[in-house]
């Protein structure tokens, strides 16, 4: 499953027009958040954690390396979240450069992200008022 949930996260990513090497950081960063999210609800929730914590007293160093651990995970998550974004806007400036429109570059990644049954009823509306709105 894990695999498959890599692979969905890195074509979405793919799709939105990160590289190679973002699509791929991009997956493997999502899957090890929801581990440490399924991690900590596995354990009871945050609220379990730190009366794990609690209980360890007289072992206070081991419960500040898991304390700092996560949080150490977090920052390094929340840090390649922004340097991919960085990416992303860098790819939106090289577009525009070449002449692209970014709004169109925009809704084409929407359109593309939609279920293909919706994006075929968004098509087929936008068909329906175009015509009425006499719009070729």
């Amino acid at each position: 499953m894990r695999g498959h949930r890599r692979l969905r996260i890195f074509l979405k990513a793919r799709r939105s027009g990160a590289d190679l090497a973002g699509a791929a950081s991009l997956a493997e960063m999502e899957i090890r958040e929801a581990e440490l999210h399924d991690e900590i609800e596995q354990s009871g929730g945050y609220s379990d954690i730190i009366v794990k914590l609690e209980i360890r007293g007289s072992n206070q160093g081991a419960a500040d390396d898991v304390l700092k651990g996560f949080v150490e995970r977090i920052v390094r998550l929340k840090d390649e979240v922004k340097g991919l974004q960085e990416d992303i806007k860098t790819v939106f400036q090289e577009a525009k450069s070449a002449g692209l429109s970014d709004k169109g570059i925009k809704n084409i990644i929407k359109l593309m992200e939609l279920d293909p049954d919706k994006r075929a009823e968004h098509d087929e509306i936008m068909m329906i008022y175009r015509e009425a709105m006499g719009i070729d």
